[in-house]
């Protein structure tokens, strides 16, 4: 809740409902919970710099709005009907430390507190990731009409050769940045 109101109330966002129809891919419905982690912790980050009803739990240092690991998790659960899985403790820590050592986000200590914001290479890497993963959730079988998707587990087989080709890619996309960043420590 943001001032008593709903923040995500003002469906004048796009952004808002492109997410919310993300959340379950996020959360790892379809790939595994620990394949999406990193995705989801930078693109929870991503959406609070971006969204205005998000915007307010932040500080502006210089051009960017920083964000605490409180007011991140504020926009985890703001998704009501869905939360965003996001603990704020050592997992938040470790991740977002990693990722300002790759130059994805920045990190600045101001009176004892840590906030953070994505950098310009951090905001290009999550508008890449939501694009694909707004697909990937288009193409999931329960969000789709066409005859051409079937379930198989807890993984989504296409039956087309590009709607196959594409999931190879971006599983190939999500491993990377995983490797990337290595073991992530609870």
């Amino acid at each position: 809740m943001l001032n008593g109101s709903d923040p995500l109330s003002d469906q004048s966002n796009p952004l808002i409902q492109l997410v919310a129809d993300i959340i379950p891919v996020l959360n790892g419905q379809d790939l595994g919970p620990n394949k999406t982690k990193i995705h989801r912790y930078l693109i929870i980050l991503y959406i609070a710099k971006f969204v205005p009803a998000f915007t307010v739990w932040g500080k502006n240092f210089g051009n960017s709005t920083f964000f605490t690991l409180h007011s991140l998790g504020n926009v985890a659960k703001a998704f009501r009907n869905q939360p965003l899985h996001y603990d704020r403790t050592k997992v938040a820590a470790n991740i977002y430390k990693n990722a300002e050592e790759k130059g994805f986000i920045e990190i600045k200590k101001v009176n004892g507190e840590t906030y953070i914001t994505t950098t310009a290479k951090g905001d290009e890497m999550c508008v890449n990731f939501l694009k694909d993963f707004i697909t990937l959730a288009r193409l999931r079988p329960n969000s789709s009409s066409d005859d051409r998707f079937i379930s198989k587990g807890v993984n989504t087989l296409f039956l087309t050769k590009q709607a196959s080709e594409y999931f190879k890619s971006l599983m190939q996309r999500i491993s990377d940045l995983n490797n990337e960043f290595g073991e992530i420590e609870s």
